[in-house]
């Protein structure tokens, strides 16, 4: 994941016409947390709920590593 924030930093999400940082940075996770997923569908993807579950779970992984950097 921490590819991903490398690969996906946030100003690649700047946006000045919407305000605050706020806007930008859930556009992050969820860049973020798509390349995650990606990268582990070829292993867990035929998994029972993978692509129910995968989503949300790799965004609050996204959050926690970029509130513990």
């Amino acid at each position: 994941m921490t590819r991903a924030f490398t690969a996906h930093p946030i100003t690649d999400f700047v946006d000045p016409s919407q305000g605050a940082r706020s806007a930008w940075f859930p556009a992050q996770l969820a860049a973020v947390a798509k390349d995650a997923i990606d990268l582990m569908r070829p292993k867990y993807g035929r998994y029972y709920g993978f692509e129910a579950s995968a989503p949300s779970n790799a965004e609050l992984a996204a959050f926690t590593i970029f509130a513990f950097r």
